[in-house]
């Protein structure tokens, strides 16, 4: 008996946040800004891909095929939006499952030093999840997909989807250049 009464707090619990998911205006869309963008000599920009629901800005490939890295921008529409944090992650849970192709286990999702975000991207939030064998339309039949979203306070988004097949690829020095190549503007 006493798994059914914690279950069902739980229940209506969740269930309470995503009613408040689907009906709050989340102060982001799909827009472009502007960030800086570091490209290395071994990146060759391509056509931009498109989906229903993901416009990639950028898109990049290796000269090796060992990678595809691609950008999305989500311009942050509201100024002095309440609990930034809060809407960061109802924007963004929506789209990792929807570019992994299944509902990701919020478990798997890491969430980075805000410290360390500022220092390296000039940010203020960023969070990211590894999908191995990603099923949806967006893993491009690659084997490995780390997406990374990364928040600049009153400026907007920026997704990072790093796309490759050979596991030790992430071990690599142009593995970590790629998955530092854009910095929010001050």
């Amino acid at each position: 008996m006493r798994s059914k009464e914690r279950f069902l707090p739980v229940f209506l619990f969740a269930a309470a946040v995503t009613l408040g998911a689907q009906t709050w205006d989340l102060p982001f869309s799909a827009k472009e800004f502007n960030i800086d963008l570091y490209k290395y000599p071994y990146m060759v920009l391509t056509k931009n891909y498109l989906t229903d629901d993901i416009n990639t800005v950028y898109t990049f490939v290796d000269r090796n095929d060992n990678f595809e890295l691609r950008y999305a921008l989500f311009a942050q529409t509201e100024t002095n939006a309440e609990n930034i944090h809060r809407s960061f992650a109802l924007f963004v849970i929506p789209v990792i499952n929807n570019a992994a192709g299944f509902e990701v286990d919020l478990n798997e999702v890491e969430l980075y030093d805000e410290d360390d975000v500022f220092e390296e991207y000039n940010g203020d939030i960023g969070i990211s999840v590894f999908i191995p064998s990603p099923p949806s339309d967006y893993g491009g039949g690659h084997t490995f997909m780390l997406l990374s979203f990364f928040c600049k306070i009153d400026q907007g988004i920026v997704m990072q989807t790093i796309l490759f097949d050979d596991l030790d690829f992430a071990g690599t020095e142009e593995f970590d250049e790629i998955s530092h190549s854009f910095s929010f503007y001050d």
